[in-house]
């Protein structure tokens, strides 16, 4: 109950007014704060997944998300590598997995983010894919019951297939 209680606050905090002036505190910043958000960001996500903080983890991804949009207006390539040089993408497959599926908020942002980094990063599409992570898109597809995960989880698989062919087996 209060786990949930924590995702519908996360929900209810980040309407209206609030996104815009999060995403106005972003634009704010320089390259370099940029960077140390990421690193500061990914600690306080490693730490509530965790701790199952489900508010602190989508606050976590959010504040990644809004950064990476901020340097890549500036440099196109910088936070995508570094999103993939500070390991993240683990943490990005597991909160798409299926014990996750309750906090459809969590994962629409990790989607996104992921959305992002494929775009311009073929390494990190190697990750994905060597971590099980097309599995993981085509399971939440199924699963999910949010229109957002699974438009993002579209995205991701679409971002995904730009950069290779793959053979997927699906058993059934």
């Amino acid at each position: 109950m209060e786990q949930k209680q924590q995702d519908n606050t996360a929900k209810k905090d980040l309407s209206g007014d609030k996104v815009e002036k999060i995403e106005e505190k972003f634009s704010a910043l320089t390259l370099e704060e940029c960077s140390t958000m990421i690193d500061t960001n990914f600690v306080q996500l490693k730490s509530a997944i965790t701790n199952q903080d489900w508010f602190l983890v989508f606050n976590s991804l959010q504040a990644i998300r809004l950064v990476t949009v901020k340097i890549s207006e500036e440099d196109p390539e910088r936070p995508f590598s570094l999103i993939t040089k500070i390991g993240i993408l683990p943490y990005l497959i597991e909160v798409i997995g299926p014990n996750y599926i309750q906090h459809s908020n969590i994962q629409s942002e990790a989607l996104w983010i992921l959305i992002n980094v494929l775009s311009n990063d073929p390494e990190a599409v190697n990750g994905v894919v060597s971590q099980n992570g097309i599995r993981m898109l085509l399971d939440l597809l199924s699963l999910s019951k949010s229109p957002e995960v699974i438009d993002n989880c579209l995205g991701v698989l679409y971002n995904i297939s730009g950069e290779r062919t793959y053979v997927i087996v699906i058993k059934f």
